[in-house]
């Protein structure tokens, strides 16, 4: 029976250690919560075939994309922890209708996510996520932030200072509600750095670059 046992444990040794199997490496750590060296490059497979492009999975790129992935869980957490309500399917289902609609029927589609390396549910997680991080920072800042008719004045001639030479402007009042937009749109987005980087700052975040090369 020994030299059976013997054998057993040499097949089991070389499944387990094969040079063919490439472990799951941590590509960085946020606090106790870890993505992975896959989470990494499933998201940057995703993120392109939302784009319509061919990703682009080169280290430098993945660490982009890890940093985005750290600020989103960091954003998401903090939505969980104040209850905020979570997309619906129905919203999800509303953007990825017109991803479906590039291709001619469902089976183009279906062989379009296979070849990208995705499934539908990753798009689906992908989308939702990204929803419910927009919709709770314009919900967590929006209210917090204030705009002078300065502002958006200043925002004005900064927009037609910008338009082509020859190009008619139209009237401040005309644009006033765009400029308010585009003012509060950028005051979120900096009120969004500011708290990110205060968040950074008290949760240990660790990046592991041997999973970047």
């Amino acid at each position: 029976m020994a030299p059976v046992r013997i054998a057993l444990a040499a097949v089991l040794c070389c499944a387990v250690f094969s040079p063919a199997e490439t472990l799951d490496r941590i590509a960085v750590t946020v606090g106790k919560h870890v993505i992975t060296q896959s989470d990494v490059l499933l998201d940057l497979r995703v993120a392109a075939f939302v784009d319509g492009k061919a990703p682009d999975l080169t280290g430098a790129q993945a660490r982009k994309e890890a940093a985005r992935m750290v600020d989103l869980y960091l954003v998401l957490e903090d939505a969980a922890s104040t209850g905020a309500p979570q997309p619906s399917a129905a919203d999800v289902a509303a953007l990825v209708a017109p991803i479906r609609a590039r291709y001619p029927g469902d089976a183009e589609y279906r062989s379009a996510l296979a070849r990208a390396g995705i499934s539908e549910q990753d798009l689906e997680k992908h989308l939702q996520a990204g929803l419910w991080m927009m919709r709770y920072s314009d919900l967590r800042f929006r209210l917090e932030i204030q705009v002078s008719n300065e502002d958006l004045q200043t925002a004005f001639k900064a927009f037609v200072a910008k338009l082509p030479p020859g190009t008619p402007a139209p009237s401040f009042e005309a644009s006033r509600n765009q400029m308010e937009e585009l003012v509060m749109n950028q005051r979120m987005i900096d009120a969004l750095d500011k708290w990110l980087a205060m968040a950074r700052a008290e949760t240990p975040v660790l990046y592991r670059d041997a999973a970047f090369r």
